[in-house]
């Protein structure tokens, strides 16, 4: 659901440019974080990239929709850098 959100929301842009960029950027974890907070597996990551990227051509946009590696898990970094 809100792959197909994103991918409604990047619909209006189009009337002003070709091409989109987005980045995914998967949950990093860290003490604080609320419990029901979890990092997606690859899979449901892929999938979500699938959705965006799929439904925005299908709309006619160029979506170029990229997952970021996970780093800075030692850090707890938010960004996953």
């Amino acid at each position: 659901e809100d792959a197909r959100n994103l991918a409604e929301f990047l619909k209006p842009l189009f009337e002003h440019v070709k091409k989109i960029a987005v980045d995914l950027i998967p949950y990093n974890p860290h003490d604080g974080a609320p419990v029901d907070y979890r990092r997606p597996s690859k899979e449901r990551v892929q999938e979500f990239q699938n959705i965006v990227r799929e439904h925005s051509d299908a709309e006619g946009g160029n979506v170029f929709v990229t997952v970021r590696l996970t780093r800075g898990d030692e850090e707890m970094s938010a960004c996953g850098r």
